[in-house]
């Protein structure tokens, strides 16, 4: 598990709406100047797809720290400066990350809209897993999440716990090879995981072409945690999560949370 975090520079001035659809037609182009099998498989891959994406990006630097906006429908200014991310999910993907890394470089630009961004840096970080264990923790769900139902043309539009952190397991457990006992998870999480506040909002109706229409929600969860071994996987699923992203979508930018441990 890997994530390439992608610095450009805007050069010119355009409106930007979801950006997402755009950094995964990127990455796939990438990937299949690299490995054209590879790059069609990644194109519809079975279920959970082994990479994630992040959208763009604007950086704010305040005196404490950097934070991240991830801002929908605005104006992009020339040089402004923005990140975006891709999380390589699986060993396959994983072995290529330096090839990949290489290629984005020496495409060295990305056309987001009718926007051109020229690549300036690439990083990619060491992962850190280890967090602080508490009974509460925040969720900022960043960009516009939503659930799959089974069987259902309509979507969870709610962070419930259950169905938050069942679907991260799943996903997890797809992808790592895990064995975690979703149902067990589920009931534990009907009982023994509480929503304290929040502060969530659905999005605008996000257009991704041929007819795909996508809402989500936005915004704010403190949930608490009601047993100490529980709490701990609800902070493991939680890092995880910031990887893998949640949800519907990862790989077009949706379910892009941030989390911190509550006092």
């Amino acid at each position: 598990m890997r994530i390439l975090r992608i610095h450009a520079v805007a050069q010119n001035s355009a409106r930007i709406e979801f950006s997402g659809i755009y950094i995964r037609a990127f990455f796939l182009r990438i990937l299949s100047a690299i490995d054209q099998e590879l790059a069609t498989k990644m194109h519809s891959p079975d279920f959970p797809a082994p990479y994630a994406i992040k959208p763009l990006a604007l950086i704010k630097t305040s005196k404490r720290r950097k934070k991240l906006i991830y801002p929908r429908n605005f104006l992009l200014r020339e040089e402004t400066n923005v990140l975006f991310c891709i999380s390589l999910l699986s060993n396959e993907l994983d072995r290529l990350w330096f090839k990949i890394l290489n290629e984005m470089l020496l495409e060295g630009k990305i056309t987001v809209g009718e926007a051109e961004l020229a690549i300036t840096t690439i990083e990619s970080p060491e992962l850190d897993f280890s967090w602080e264990p508490s009974n509460r923790y925040l969720v900022d769900f960043k960009t516009p999440t939503f659930f799959r139902r089974k069987e259902s043309d309509y979507r969870y539009l709610f962070p419930d716990p259950k169905v938050l952190f069942t679907s991260i397991a799943r996903i997890w457990g797809r992808l790592s090879g895990e064995k975690i006992n979703i149902e067990n998870l589920r009931e534990l999480a009907e009982r023994k995981i509480g929503v304290l506040m929040h502060n969530i909002r659905t999005s605008r109706t996000i257009h991704l072409g041929k007819g795909r229409r996508v809402v989500g929600f936005t915004g704010r969860c403190v949930y608490e945690v009601n047993d100490e071994e529980l709490a701990n996987l609800v902070g493991k699923l939680l890092k995880i999560a910031e990887i893998t992203n949640v949800g519907g979508s990862r790989t077009l930018g949706f379910g892009v949370i941030e989390w911190r441990p509550l006092k």
